[in-house]
Formats: C-alpha cells, sequence, structure tokens
C-alpha cells in the first residue's frame, strides 16, 4: 500500500511539458526532441519496470531525472541540451544512495516529501525562465 501511495504523490506532482514527465511511458522508445530543440533521451531499460506492482519505480526514476538535471541547469545557469537532458547515468549515484530500486523502501515517501515535492516547482519555474529563449 506505501508503494501505491508513493506512485500517486509522485503522479500528482506533475510539472508540466518541459521534459519526459507530461507522459507516463513505460518503454524504451527512439530520442524526441523538446521544446527548446533538444533531443529527449529515452529512460534506458534499467530504470524501465514492466509490470503494475514495481511501474512505481520507473516513474520514481523519471522524477529523480528531472529534480537533477533541474538542479544542474539552474546551478549552472545555462541551458544547454547536455544540461537540460543529461544521460541517465547522471542519476545512478542518487538512486543508489536513496535506495529508489531495492524494495520495500518506506523511507521513500519520506525522501520525496522533504526532497522533491518541496524543490521541483521552484526548479521548473526557474529553468523554464531561464530557458524560455532556447537552449
Amino acid at each position: 500500500m506505501k508503494k501505491l501511495s508513493l506512485m500517486v504523490l509522485v503522479a500528482a506532482a506533475s510539472v508540466g511539458p518541459l521534459h519526459a514527465q507530461t507522459g507516463f511511458s513505460n518503454s524504451v522508445e527512439s530520442p524526441k526532441v523538446d521544446a527548446f530543440g533538444c533531443s529527449i533521451l529515452p529512460r534506458p531499460e534499467r530504470y524501465t519496470f514492466t509490470t503494475f506492482k514495481d511501474a512505481w519505480r520507473s516513474v520514481a526514476a523519471d522524477r529523480l531525472y528531472g529534480l537533477t538535471r533541474h538542479q544542474k541547469v539552474v546551478e549552472a545557469d545555462t541551458c544547454t541540451c547536455d544540461l537540460l537532458h543529461p544521460d541517465w547515468t547522471s542519476i545512478d549515484a542518487a538512486a543508489a544512495e536513496i535506495g529508489v530500486f531495492e524494495a520495500d523502501r518506506p523511507e521513500l515517501q519520506a525522501w520525496a516529501a522533504k526532497n522533491f515535492f518541496p524543490k521541483i516547482n521552484g526548479l521548473t519555474t526557474e529553468v523554464r525562465k531561464l530557458c524560455e529563449g532556447g537552449a
């Protein structure tokens, strides 16, 4: 039940059309282009979970990827495509540290409440302001 709650909370935090978070796709697809002309890298298979029971893990990977890339754009104060859509290996260390893909991690809800939800909307707004003229 806690995993379902996390999935619902994470899904409810949709932040708009800035990147691949606009729709949930559980498949590995060819790159698409975002509003800034940058290729959106597909989620790799290692971060794609196909069963209903584990779908929340794919959402968690998307959210962690979004959070880290937004932070990097804001920190660098630039909108290069390599910052807007870095390689997915950029979340490997953070995912391992917080145990996103380990089974039965109730502390993920606490992590999301502290580190994702309070930060993502502000970061998204900053990235939009910074990048609205294009990448």
